[in-house]
């Protein structure tokens, strides 16, 4: 089985491309002063802004989404997702576990402290005596990432991650960050490159939602008091490798997405048409099941093919998530009519 992917997201930002090229290759120690997922971007080795240094970025990932606990399939599942992940949280020392620290209402006993920083942002601890409860906290993780190009003319920025907690679950993992401008504001096109150390990890989907936060972050700073709309609209991207031809893997979602349902019956439960099937301009109804557009294209490969999922949105409001689950939903879709044919 492969463990290679890719994972894309377009964010759009009023910033010019020159003014987030600028701060994100030569002065990202300054996004802990602005970002709330990202604690501090540190110099391990060399020069800010130089191909060849090192950086060790400290970050926060959220475990609600860790291991891709939204999307897993069964309840069995999700309840050992967060259990794995309660092991990795540090304890709380016993001179903070005090009566004004206790959550009241909870079923188990649930810590919370909460401190402002130096730079006005409010940082949280939380334990619990409920190892479910206490996977469903965030976690403090490191990332140490070389810079492995910078083009200011493409303003284009790669690191690569030689050590820390990304590296539990990725044989290897590339970032790449091009800001492209436009004729309001820029995009800014964020493209991982992974090995999974085997099947069962997940898609790195929370750790673009990060990075899509921290780039949301760095626009509201770069254009304070400007008065700008906030931008709405996104894309993500997922590469699926599977082991079926092309021309097979399109004759099901083109010609026959009403046998959809009995392949994987986990995610999608029926498909209705209005109009033919197979036949553009025909409207599809799916009921799915899950916790925007879809399109889903294969590509032949020398063993296989390769299905590329793009989900293109609008949000009606800026506090509503990126819908990265609902790529994971076509990711798995993919996965069982590839089982489905390959049979």
């Amino acid at each position: 089985m492969c463990h290679f992917g890719k994972v894309e997201t377009d964010v759009h930002i009023n910033a010019s491309a020159e003014k987030f090229h600028e701060l994100y290759s030569s002065r990202p120690h300054h996004i802990g002063n602005v970002s709330s997922v990202i604690d501090s971007v540190e110099m391990h080795q060399g020069e800010w802004g130089k191909v060849g240094s090192i950086l060790v970025w400290n970050f926060v990932q959220a475990a609600s989404s860790c291991f891709g606990i939204q999307v897993s399939a069964g309840a069995d599942d999700r309840v050992r997702r967060l259990l794995d992940f309660a092991t990795l949280l540090p304890l709380l020392e016993e001179s903070d576990r005090v009566v004004e620290n206790h959550v009241r209402g909870c079923m188990t006993q649930v810590c919370l402290m909460a401190e402002m920083d130096e730079f006005g942002r409010m940082r949280f601890k939380v334990d619990s005596d409920s190892e479910i409860s206490k996977g469903l906290y965030g976690k403090a993780c490191v990332a140490k990432a070389v810079i492995e190009a910078i083009d200011p003319a493409k303003k284009l920025i790669t690191f690569k991650v030689i050590e820390g907690d990304v590296l539990d679950h990725y044989k290897s993992f590339k970032a790449t960050i091009q800001v492209s401008p436009k004729e309001k504001g820029s995009v800014i096109h964020w493209t991982y490159e992974y090995e999974k150390l085997h099947g069962a990890i997940p898609n790195p989907h929370t750790l673009m939602e990060i990075v899509a936060t921290m780039s949301r972050e760095i626009d509201a700073h770069l254009t304070e008091g400007e008065g700008h709309e906030e931008q709405l609209v996104g894309k993500i991207e997922v590469d699926v490798h599977i082991n079926v031809s092309a021309e097979k893997f399109h004759e099901i979602f083109s010609s026959k997405p009403h046998e959809v349902p009995n392949i994987s019956p986990n995610n999608i439960k029926n498909t209705i048409v209005e109009g033919e099937w197979g036949k553009e301009g025909s409207i599809f109804v799916v009921h799915y099941v899950h916790e925007h557009q879809n399109d889903i294209s294969s590509y032949s490969k020398d063993k296989g093919s390769l299905v590329h999922v793009t989900v293109e949105y609008e949000k009606l409001k800026g506090h509503i998530p990126d819908p990265h689950s609902l790529a994971d939903l076509g990711v798995e879709v993919a996965k069982d009519i590839d089982t489905h044919l390959t049979q």
